[in-house]
């Protein structure tokens, strides 16, 4: 096997080609760098040359992670590929193996019930459920521009009124929403396993806050919230349910593609409140092209590390880092179990799927089981 040549980490040409998308995620279009030890692993392995293949691609997938998630310097990028390559062999492994994917809920309730400890990670689908836009896939446009032309530094440095426009739009339209009966199925699981001496936490991409408007508590939004700005002079972060936002974004943000932009001068959009500053607010999420928040990215490795049950709910499982949230946690022998209108490539590394709106199965999936016991 012939090595590819390493990816130079600055200002160099990578194999991968990685778009970073809104929230931090990046879609990977290529898998096919493999750290030298591990390629010369495949050629000693006994694992099978279909299972070779998913191995160089997931092993890709997982050091660009890396790269992604940690920013290391080039020396402890080859440490951290090591690493990462031995999370992907336990996974090709387990792959490998005779497998037979699940669709029995009473099978899933046996595990529900003795779990001490439930990962919930959610997306778009979920909401989607709740009539909030996605701005995905056909039609998914505001105006003439999709999500990924207004949701970058750039497009706000360029022009600051016409992304707060697309904001204000998102943030009126979700107000508007309630969560789904997935959602309450999710807080009222948590309320209720909470009682018990178990955990439940949502690792959720969603920026609508609609799973903290359910009454979920323990929830980790790695994307941020519509409902939190940042100063882009001093810093701070702050919630905001203001409606509007500013006088001036008053009546704005329509998504009709004849609408003219309103071009809002600087000094009349959103500003800083604190005491001396009255910078410009951006809202506080995570922009295509920008990292996840480091802190919150540990915490979702602590809960991944100590969960024995995993659900992916309304995902596509194509966009990263969170789309290896779930097959990192199947590679330990914990089940993963996937709610989602379709199956996704990420499917059959589960133990389960169930295939249907989230706001039907999961209600029947997260019930009380009947060895439960609530004081």
């Amino acid at each position: 096997m012939k090595q590819p040549r390493k990816p130079r980490i600055a200002g160099g040409s990578h194999s991968h080609k990685i778009t970073q998308m809104d929230g931090g995620r990046a879609e990977i279009h290529s898998q096919r760098w493999v750290p030298p030890a591990p390629a010369s692993f495949l050629r000693r392995s006994s694992l099978t040359r279909q299972a070779q293949r998913t191995a160089s691609s997931w092993c890709g997938n997982n050091f660009y992670l890396g790269i992604f998630k940690y920013n290391f310097k080039q020396g402890q990028l080859l440490k951290y590929s090591q690493l990462i390559w031995n999370i992907n062999v336990q996974m090709v492994q387990q792959i490998d193996k005779d497998f037979t994917l699940s669709l029995d809920m009473a099978d899933f309730r046996k595990f529900f019930a003795k779990a001490k400890h439930i990962v919930v990670i959610s997306g778009a689908g979920i909401s989607a459920e709740s009539g909030v836009p996605t701005f995905r896939g056909a039609g998914g446009y505001w105006r003439k521009w999709k999500a990924q032309d207004l949701a970058t530094p750039q497009a706000f440095a360029r022009n600051p009124s016409q992304v707060w426009e697309f904001y204000h739009y998102r943030r009126e339209v979700v107000q508007t929403k309630e969560p789904n009966p997935g959602h309450l199925a999710i807080a009222q699981c948590e309320a209720r396993l909470h009682k018990q001496g178990r955990r439940v936490v949502v690792i959720t991409q969603n920026i609508d806050e609609l799973h903290r408007k359910a009454g979920t508590k323990n929830l980790l939004e790695i994307h941020g919230s519509l409902f939190k700005t940042r100063c882009t002079s001093c810093g701070v972060v702050a919630e905001n349910y203001k409606s509007p936002i500013c006088p001036a974004l008053s009546g704005k943000g329509s998504p009709d593609p004849e609408t003219q932009s309103a071009r809002i001068p600087a000094e009349n959009l959103p500003r800083c409140e604190e005491a001396g500053c009255g910078g410009l607010l951006r809202p506080h999420v995570v922009w295509f092209g920008e990292n996840l928040d480091p802190a919150i990215l540990e915490e979702v490795d602590r809960e991944l590390a100590l969960c024995d049950l995993c659900l992916v709910v309304g995902t596509s499982s194509v966009v990263y880092p969170a789309a290896m949230f779930a097959p990192q946690v199947s590679a330990r022998g914990v089940p993963v179990a996937e709610f989602n209108m379709e199956t996704t490539p990420a499917t059959s590394r589960f133990r389960f799927h169930f295939q249907g709106p989230c706001g039907t199965t999961l209600p029947e999936a997260l019930a009380p089981h009947e060895t439960e016991t609530v004081s």
